[in-house]
């Protein structure tokens, strides 16, 4: 089948299934005569995969790797159990401080309304920003979830 019918089949564009070759996710499929890309019953499967994958979270990078180990014959259902451990963390982890980014921002919501004489002065642009955060911040989360 040609990239666009398998696009529609698993509803991905056919721009996502071609990064998704470039990127070693899938691989790549035979090509016909004229250049054409021709898409087999299993590269359908292969990507239903990769966008089941993907709908929960999972790296690209981890994606390929479960679509290599079935390639290669095997049943990747340990390998993706102990993905899905590591990315529930994380998302747990993105969680708890998303709550606190919420707290934060309901906070400045009401303050800046009404300042008041108890607004400390800064140099910030808006002195509500002064107040400093107790949880970590969003980029000292993803680097650590990088460093992994």
């Amino acid at each position: 089948m040609k990239i666009s019918e398998l696009a529609e089949r698993v509803g991905l564009p056919a721009k996502t299934i071609r990064y998704y070759e470039s990127r070693g996710v899938i691989p790549p499929p035979e090509r016909l005569s004229n250049g054409y890309r021709t898409y087999s019953a299993e590269d359908e499967r292969r990507l239903r995969t990769v966008a089941a994958a993907r709908d929960i979270g999972l790296p690209l990078d981890a994606i390929g790797e479960l679509i290599a180990l079935d390639a290669d014959g095997m049943r990747p259902c340990r390998h993706l159990q102990a993905l899905a451990e590591d990315h529930l963390r994380d998302v747990r982890s993105m969680i708890e401080h998303l709550q606190h980014v919420e707290h934060r921002l309901s906070s400045i919501v009401q303050l800046a309304d009404r300042p008041t004489s108890s607004t400390p002065h800064t140099d910030a642009v808006c002195p509500i920003l002064a107040v400093q955060p107790t949880a970590p911040h969003r980029s000292e989360l993803v680097d650590a979830q990088e460093v992994k």
